[in-house]
């Protein structure tokens, strides 16, 4: 994992939002931001185009795993990689931000239960974790 940061950010009137899954993404791929686009504009189709670069450059994804769902109940870390190894450890999580106008969430990276990169500048990390994308080297 190369740590990147974002380069585009979310504003209060929500016409613009950061790229930082993208960056969490490029970070994980190893390769440069800028040929990862900002997944917040493909709206629905953000999917397809996360699942085709991850096959593009040699990883899958399996899925995801949600910390705290009302169905799915309380659930952590451990739970987490006893399903998906994630790539060497790291793993996009996602959650609140702790920006008050960022009302899409946030994401950031996670190793083993603990926030090992933070793409925005200011490096708070997330009030709440909701879900973990499980990706892997195929």
């Amino acid at each position: 994992m190369i740590p990147l940061d974002q380069t585009e950010f979310s504003n209060r009137e929500e016409t613009v939002h950061g790229n930082c899954m993208s960056a969490c993404l490029a970070s994980l791929l190893e390769i440069p931001l800028s040929e990862v686009r900002n997944l917040a504009e493909l709206g629905d189709k953000w999917f397809p185009y996360v699942w085709d670069i991850l096959k593009r450059h040699g990883y899958a994804f399996h899925g995801t795993f949600y910390f705290n769902h009302p169905k799915r109940g309380e659930r952590t870390f451990h739970e987490f990689y006893t399903l998906s190894p994630g790539v060497d450890g790291f793993v996009i999580v996602g959650g609140k931000s702790p920006r008050e106008y960022v009302t899409r969430g946030h994401s950031v990276i996670y190793k083993y239960g603990v926030m090992a990169h933070d793409p925005h500048p200011s490096r708070a990390g997330l009030i709440t974790l909701e879900d973990a994308m499980m990706i892997e080297r195929v």
